[in-house]
């Protein structure tokens, strides 16, 4: 899937503002226009006032609408030039040749476009129908119009041909993962003096744009905690106001399977996931009896998603009949796979995969500060696409670790810290966020988003210029599996 370009969008939404509104000239497509009656051609031709020229008889109805952002990233530059073009010469004032819009985005042909012909990577997409009117409209995007006069099939035609390259397909979402995150120890001490959402102010804007955002929450938030902190302190608790901060960045869910959401006990872990509910943050992995599902089902745009939950570190309650809890699993270091653990965890996928479009299972995993995924750690990922996950994410680890790409499903075993407190080492501030885009249950598109903690607790995404962003991304790729 292509990204949106904000350089392009910003100056399409800029190029109002850069002149002034009585020399606002409309861009124009002259289209020839064969009459029936008369044989004559008509030309259309539109300026900076609002009203037509006397005669004029249009009758525009607007059919379709594309915003820039919609434009493929192959036409985008071809596109840039022709708006960095018009605009200097506005801004001159000096009158810039009547553009032909066609060029912009649609060139005639002479021959029939086909579907095949629309999805190519070319300027030339389509023949334009006689009556065909493409804008430019400088705060808003592209809009394509037609003459009331033009045959429906025409206008059907055009459609079609347009869809496959410019309307995005409205089964496509995304999925945005995030690593390890403490409103706990010092990130609580800091969020005491500086506001509860202040460790997510860098990335809000970015992660609440995803239409799903999940993350690994590793504290027990709810209220009447010691809430310890200073490094040392290993019990991770924070007061349910701590919650304002997973809000405030658009975190839709977040799991719970690892050795220090529980931290709190049984009973305040209980009162975390009411918390959670409370705010519409769905959690997966801790459940508040043994009997209770530890799933998180979900919908987004029609497609049902479930998550599972898995913890392999000590240090989880396990749940009991009457009390919270999740259910952990030995794995290295921290223990040996079983052959039980690893049917039991593919029934649960295959369970879900009923009723679920999609299927992510979550692990908390792997020997910390090291960039490797063990041998168990990937025995178990790749059985969990065996029996149906869609992906498959884990954390714990501290460090990114690398990724797989196997039998056309991803695999990502560790994303790193992401709120965190360990500001003693390098590795230990940086991260990875993984972004998804599905079309219907399918992946389609995946970025890695590198970050690095800053300000003590505040990650912060990385530009592509940035070295830091490239040693993430060589880090990674330098201990992955690609097959």
């Amino acid at each position: 899937m292509s990204k949106p370009n904000p350089e392009l969008s910003a100056k399409v939404r800029n190029l109002n503002h850069q002149l002034s509104p009585k020399r606002h000239w409309w861009l124009i497509f002259g289209g020839l226009l064969f009459i029936l009656v008369t044989g004559t051609f008509v030309w259309f031709y539109f300026h900076g006032h609002t009203q037509e020229a006397p005669g004029k008889q249009t009758n525009i109805q607007p059919i379709l609408y594309y915003s820039i952002e919609k434009i493929e990233s192959t036409q985008q530059p071809f596109l840039q030039k022709q708006i960095e073009t018009y605009a200097s010469a506005r801004n001159s004032q000096a009158k810039p040749s009547k553009p032909n819009l066609a060029d912009i985005v649609l060139k005639p042909s002479d021959s029939t476009a086909t579907t095949d012909a629309v999805q190519s990577s070319q300027p030339t997409i389509a023949p334009l129908v006689s009556g065909t009117i493409l804008k430019i409209e400088p705060t808003s995007g592209i809009t394509i119009e037609f003459n009331n006069q033009l045959k429906k099939n025409s206008k059907d035609d055009l459609i079609a041909l347009l869809k496959p390259t410019y309307d995005k397909p409205a089964d496509t979402w995304t999925y945005l993962a995030l690593g390890d995150v403490i409103p706990a120890r010092d990130v609580y001490t800091v969020s005491k003096r500086s506001g509860y959402t202040y460790p997510f102010l860098k990335i809000a804007d970015r992660t609440k744009q995803a239409d799903l955002t999940v993350s690994n929450l590793e504290t027990t938030v709810a209220d009447g905690q010691a809430n310890g902190e200073g490094a040392g302190m290993m019990v991770f608790t924070a007061p349910e106001k701590a919650l304002e901060g997973l809000v405030s960045a658009g975190i839709d869910g977040v799991n719970l399977a690892n050795n220090h959401s529980t931290n709190g006990g049984a009973a305040k872990s209980a009162v975390m996931l009411d918390n959670l509910a409370a705010r519409s943050i769905g959690s997966f992995g801790v459940g508040k009896t043994s009997s209770a599902s530890r799933a998180w089902t979900t919908t987004v745009k029609g497609i049902k998603i479930t998550h599972l939950g898995y913890d392999s570190v000590p240090g989880m309650i396990d749940a009991s009949p009457t009390s919270a809890g999740a259910k952990r699993i030995a794995l290295k270091p921290w223990g040996t796979l079983s052959a039980d653990d690893i049917t039991a965890i593919q029934a649960d996928i295959k369970t879900a995969k009923q009723s679920a479009d999609v299927v992510i299972p979550w692990f908390h995993w792997g020997t910390e500060y090291t960039h490797d995924a063990n041998d168990e750690q990937r025995r178990l990922a790749q059985a969990c696409v065996d029996a149906g996950a869609d992906v498959v994410i884990g954390t714990h680890p501290h460090w990114t670790q690398g990724f797989e790409w196997y039998k056309d499903h991803l695999i990502a075993y560790s994303l790193g810290n992401f709120v965190f407190d360990q500001n003693w080492s390098e590795e230990t501030k940086r991260s990875v966020a993984l972004e998804l885009t599905f079309t219907g249950s399918k992946v389609t598109g995946a970025q890695l988003l590198p970050a690095n903690i800053e300000s003590a607790v505040q990650p912060r995404f990385l530009t592509s210029n940035e070295a830091l962003y490239k040693q993430i991304l060589t880090d990674i790729s330098a201990h992955s599996w690609w097959k």
